[in-house]
């Protein structure tokens, strides 16, 4: 409108302003008629004068239209993530500069838009994942080294019987902890517990491990929280050693490797809404056989504490409804694994298991995958009306959303002494830990480390 109301001002000014004559008498006939004549004369020149005028009129605000018509198209597009929001890379027809400059313009909105507030609910279910363009899903997919991953910095130590409340249990919990805490970016607390347990008829402590990130210069802690859990214990056999590789020992790896590789970008995250929480849970293996009392020690100790703990900015909400979504992972690291959608019925968990299926096609079109032409898809699409029980039970009974991450059928090593370093496939840890790299990034809307 304000376009309109100066266009038609300007053609007011210029087709209206004609000199007139009135200092005549108006008695004087011959006075008015010369007048007339010449104003007749006037206006006939000063129409066509005028008539170009307009036409140039015409021509400059219907420009100044169409760019501002074109200006909101793209950012609408831009707003609802048709256009990709954090920018493009030199091979998608954009400088680096002016990648970084859309990025900038992205926080500035995501500041200007954060300043309604809403319910935890409200903010979980508005929540959308930041997709990363070709250039930067390789960059985000290259962080991964497979040697380095399989090696005594991240795989190896882990490789070792951990049952609960015994000396290798504890050690691998001090690895995980000292990894952790050599980044220092986490939070890291040691949650404590103790239950009597059939196989010793006696009480056993149970310890989770719990590494939340912290938001970037001294900003408040988040009020939602990306949670990727796994165990670390392993089950106890009483006459065989029993180390776990995929059971789960390579999904320890996993987190650990993902928290080193991904920390230049998590320290400069700047999507404030959500931070990323690694549970490394204890005590998920039964003792003896498996029952509500003897399996899941330390999900459900957690569980019931964070059920009753209030949440350290929202009145009235409890720690577990800050939990946007709960992604377990478990038996991964052989060959051709296969992950059902659990919970299609469930909005967040369908729309975060077809985002990993979204990534993991993505990454296979872009040639990121490494024989997987053998091995994939993992993320098959294929739903399942039953439920495997795991250590995301107890937070899925209080209305956690969960993605549960377990290869389906189970391995063939599971419980069985064959479950080692031997029954790995290299190529596809390296492809799932390229599938929960990008993840993360595209969740927590991170940049690639500069």
């Amino acid at each position: 409108m304000a376009i309109w109301s100066a266009r038609r001002y300007f053609e007011n000014v210029l087709y209206y302003s004609v000199p007139v004559d009135h200092t005549g008498s108006l008695n004087n006939e011959q006075t008015r008629k010369d007048q007339h004549l010449a104003m007749g004369m006037h206006v006939s020149e000063g129409t066509a004068l005028s008539c170009r005028k307009r036409r140039l009129i015409n021509c400059f605000f219907g420009l100044i239209v169409v760019f501002t018509m074109l200006s909101m198209v793209v950012l609408t597009l831009f707003l609802f993530g048709v256009i990709p929001g954090d920018g493009c890379g030199m091979e998608d027809g954009c400088s680096r500069d002016v990648a970084e400059e859309v990025d900038a313009i992205d926080d500035i909105l995501q500041v200007s838009t954060a300043a309604p507030v809403l319910s935890l609910n409200d903010q979980k279910m508005e929540h959308r994942p930041k997709k990363l363009t070709q250039s930067k899903l390789r960059e985000f997919a290259a962080l991964t080294d497979i040697d380095r991953f399989m090696g005594p910095e991240i795989l190896d130590p882990l490789l070792r019987v951990r049952v609960p409340g015994t000396p290798g249990n504890a050690e691998v919990r001090q690895f995980i902890v000292s990894s952790l805490q050599s980044l220092q970016s986490w939070d890291i607390e040691e949650d404590q517990s103790t239950h009597w347990t059939p196989h010793n008829r006696a009480n056993t402590d149970f310890v989770n491990v719990i590494a939340t990130l912290r938001n970037p210069n001294a900003q408040p802690e988040s009020d939602l929280k990306l949670v990727l859990a796994c165990h670390y214990d392993s089950k106890h056999f009483p006459n065989d050693e029993f180390i776990g590789a995929t059971d789960s020992a390579v999904p320890c790896a996993m987190l650990l490797d993902l928290a080193h590789n991904l920390k230049a970008s998590l320290d400069a995250k700047t999507y404030m809404p959500y931070t990323l929480q690694l549970i490394f849970f204890d005590g998920e293996e039964a003792f003896v056989q498996w029952t509500s009392t003897d399996s899941l020690y330390g999900s459900r100790h957690l569980a019931q504490k964070w059920a009753n703990m209030p949440h350290h900015s929202v009145s009235k909400q409890k720690v577990l409804d800050g939990i946007g979504l709960f992604v377990l992972l478990d038996l991964l690291g052989t060959s051709s694994p296969n992950f059902k959608n659990f919970f299609s019925t469930n909005t967040q968990s369908n729309r975060m298991y077809k985002h990993l299926q979204n990534i993991e096609n993505r990454l296979a079109q872009n040639n990121e995958l490494i024989s997987y032409s053998e091995d994939g898809p993992y993320f098959s699409g294929s739903t399942s009306r039953g439920m495997i029980e795991d250590d995301h039970k107890p937070f899925l009974e209080r209305g956690v959303d969960v993605v549960h991450v377990i290869a389906t059928p189970f391995p063939s090593v599971w419980h069985r002494p064959t479950d080692n370093k031997s029954a790995l496939n290299r190529n596809t840890i390296a492809n799932l830990n390229k599938i929960f790299h990008v993840f993360v990034a595209e969740f927590l809307h991170l940049k690639p480390p500069q």
